[in-house]
């Protein structure tokens, strides 16, 4: 089946219900994968979410799991997976729309820059449509 691609899209359709229109972030990190991911995508395209953190894994896709001759099995990420924008997700990950991570010195002071950060993104920057 050399050339086989099939497409799939997630379309987000218009209501007439109350739709939340303030700002979101999501905080993300290195061990962001997968589903998180995903749901990450979903809330870009939604209302434009702001990721704030480090970049995520890059891991998403569904797995794709078949049997070999000897007992043997193979699993892999068999779909490609991107931006509604198109562009690449995996292998690149979610990227940050402000990176900040954690350091010694906020751990040592038991502090969470990461989600000060996000919470200043949320009150400091202006509304977005």
């Amino acid at each position: 089946m050399k050339g086989l691609h099939i497409s799939y899209g997630q379309p987000i359709f218009p209501t007439t219900k109350p739709v939340y229109k303030g700002k979101t972030v999501m905080i993300i990190d290195e061990r962001t994968q997968s589903q998180a991911e995903h749901t990450g995508l979903l809330f870009e395209a939604a209302n434009g979410s702001r990721f704030i953190g480090s970049p995520s894994a890059g891991a998403n896709g569904d797995v794709t799991y078949f049997a070999l001759p000897g007992s043997l099995s193979v699993k892999f990420s068999g779909a490609e997976v991107r931006h509604a924008d198109g562009r690449q997700l995996q292998r690149v990950g979610l990227t940050p729309d402000v990176a900040v991570r954690p350091t010694l010195k906020g751990l040592r002071e038991g502090r969470d820059e990461v989600l000060e950060r996000a919470v200043e993104d949320l009150t400091a920057s202006p509304q977005r449509k």
